[in-house]
């Protein structure tokens, strides 16, 4: 029996919200708060552990600008980021496995219920 990739490489659809950069699909998402970047993150994970197809994954944590405006006295929330990769890297490109990953882990980038 010869084994058949589930991935080839393609020119897969770019689903809506992400972006094609440097041979991978490539979406950020900006969390309210920390938990709420964590619960995502389990998402995610939940989602490509069932596709058994990972995403590459940056979280970032950076201190929010403050304006010439702002009341020093009010504390204002840091800026939270996550980013996602989606490529097939035994390829080095894009396949429909991302294309599928990428629509899948959209779905949890709105916390659920």
């Amino acid at each position: 029996m010869t084994s058949t990739p589930a991935t080839e490489p393609t020119s897969p659809a770019v689903p809506a919200g992400w972006e094609l950069r440097d041979n991978a699909l490539v979406r950020g998402f900006e969390p309210r708060t920390f938990p709420e970047l964590l619960a995502t993150v389990g998402r995610v994970e939940q989602i490509a552990e069932a596709a058994n197809h990972h995403p590459d994954i940056e979280i970032r944590w950076r201190p929010p600008v403050r304006t010439p405006q702002d009341d020093p006295a009010v504390k204002l929330p840091a800026v939270l980021s996550l980013t996602f990769r989606c490529n097939t890297h035994t390829l080095g490109s894009v396949t429909e496995a991302d294309a599928a990953l990428a629509a899948s882990i959209e779905t949890a980038l709105v916390p659920a219920g």
